[in-house]
């Protein structure tokens, strides 16, 4: 009995140790497992056989804004609330799904963890079941991740591709990708239209195949000066299926895997535009050299003579190297400081647009007076006055010429006149002197004339005439009358000169004028 007591109480001892070695050896394992959960980055919850929460670790706690303590024993819908991030649809509970399958359980994309305070966090997530030593699933443990950021950076990656893509397609200038060894491996729309050919033509054929072998042969494409990095620039003519050549500048640049880009831009309108300049450049010089007015062109910014032609030249008096990168003031032109003052302000924008004398000395010592014009251009991109110069010496001494003799004129006038009007006075009392004379001689000669009227009157009332001494006083009294009607007629013409004549409204004896005649 002793020794079955013994083996008893050596047997209940040995389960003890064993339950106690079991049971440090599961605190150990517990401790592992917390430090584990602390340690890790992913966030993982894990779950009973219901769903329920019953580990947390910090990570898990941050991303979801449940701790621990409040969480566990909460159905995992309620720590961990799950929605599409498209449809914006809560999510199936992943706890149903592994214990109905017993498998790994990975989430699908767009998943957005609705957090304890309402932020959202993108995350990846997997569940995968809890089994016991029967492999029995007791609960599911769940491992998720906070990829915010790195969903970001792919929807800027994606969206810049897009842009990427939109630019590549729709650039109004032409985009040619090339291999390594120069074959097209790529094209956008606008480039089949500059090529006028379609993309299966282009597609894997070499890039100087776009080009006039002629125009390679005189200067071939630079892939060395690609190999060397940075950006080449280039001036071809691409030759077009109908034979035409399109003028293109090109820019290309040799990528970090060996391939390359092109951007080829038409610059026919340019080239258009150019050759318009310089035949108008032409045009302005043969006009500027041909001129018959002296034009000169001076910088805005120090007052330098850029260009003159030669009827200035020929004003000034100097070859064109002593004028042609000089001023005027350095020359010595101007005479006076006023014409000083307004040649300087002539070259200010607020001299332009305006016209101006300006008087100079000539090499000879004449001293000559211009007529400056100036107006505002770009010459070159550099802002510039043009001048039109014009010698007005010899029409200002043609006026002042004119201006003399126009004096002179007028002081002939004047002293005419003065004569005339002297004249006319002498004239005019000549005049009343003459009708005075004249008005007193018919008076005086009307008084005897009136004495042998009368007398001759008297004589015919006496009687005792003989018929011829009547004849005679008849012939005398007609004579007499009519030297009377002389006399008046001239008493009228004094009046008339007087102004004093009054025409008298009185009947006319037709027969007796004509026995008058």
């Amino acid at each position: 009995f002793l020794l079955a007591q013994s083996a008893l109480i050596a047997a209940l001892l040995i389960s003890r140790c064993r339950r106690k070695l079991a049971e440090q050896s599961l605190q150990e394992s517990e401790e592992n497992l917390a430090i584990t959960l602390h340690s890790i980055d992913d966030a993982v919850i894990t779950t009973d056989v219901d769903g329920r929460v019953t580990r947390m670790n910090p990570t898990a706690e941050r991303l979801t804004g449940w701790s621990l303590v409040d969480a566990r024993g909460h159905p995992l819908n309620d720590v961990f609330h799950i929605i599409n991030a498209d449809t914006r649809q809560t999510m199936a509970d992943p706890v149903d799904q592994v214990t109905a399958h017993g498998n790994v359980l990975g989430l699908t994309t767009h998943t957005l963890l609705l957090a304890r305070d309402g932020t959202e966090v993108q995350i990846a997530d997997s569940a995968a079941p809890i089994r016991n030593a029967a492999s029995e699933i007791v609960g599911v443990v769940l491992v998720f991740s906070d990829v915010t950021q790195q969903y970001q950076m792919e929807e800027s990656l994606q969206e810049s591709e897009a842009r990427y893509k939109a630019i590549f397609e729709f650039a109004v200038d032409g985009i040619l990708l090339g291999s390594p060894v120069g074959r097209i491996n790529g094209v956008n729309s606008r480039m089949l239209e500059l090529c006028g050919r379609s993309l299966n033509q282009l597609l894997g054929q070499p890039v100087w195949s776009l080009f006039d072998a002629q125009e390679l042969n005189v200067c071939p494409l630079d892939f060395e000066a690609l190999d060397q990095g940075g950006i080449v620039t280039k001036q071809r003519n691409l030759l077009r299926p109908d034979g035409t050549k399109l003028p293109v500048e090109m820019h290309s640049k040799k990528m970090p895997d060996g391939s390359y880009q092109s951007i080829y831009h038409d610059i026919t309108e340019r080239q258009q535009a150019e050759l318009a300049l310089k035949e108008s450049e032409v045009r302005f010089s043969k006009a500027f050299k041909a001129s018959p007015e002296a034009i000169t062109i001076t910088s805005l910014d120090d007052g330098v003579f850029v260009e003159a032609n030669d009827i200035f030249l020929k004003i000034v008096g100097l070859p064109r190297e002593q004028v042609i990168g000089h001023t005027s003031l350095e020359l010595g032109f101007w005479v006076d400081a006023e014409d000083r003052q307004r040649f300087v302000d002539a070259l200010s924008d607020a001299g332009l647009s305006k016209k101006s004398e300006i008087s100079y000395h000539a090499p000879n010592g004449d001293k000559r007076i211009l007529l400056v014009s100036s107006e505002r251009i770009d010459l070159q991109g550099k802002p510039c006055s043009i001048k039109f110069v014009l010698d007005v010496t010899d029409s200002k001494q043609a006026a002042a010429e004119l201006e003399q003799h126009r004096h002179h004129l007028a002081e002939l006038v004047r002293t005419r006149t003065e004569e005339l009007a002297v004249a006319k006075d002498v004239a005019e009392a000549a005049n009343l002197a003459k009708s005075a004379f004249l008005a007193n001689m018919s008076h005086e000669i009307r008084t005897p004339m009136n004495a042998i009227v009368g007398i001759s009157n008297i004589l015919r009332r006496g009687g005792g005439l003989s018929p011829q001494q009547a004849a005679h006083l008849d012939k005398m009294d007609s004579a007499a009358k009519h030297l009377l009607s002389l006399i008046t007629n001239i008493l009228d013409l004094s009046k008339i000169e007087a102004g004093k004549f009054v025409l008298e409204d009185a009947p006319v004896a037709i027969p007796s004028l004509l026995d008058n005649v």
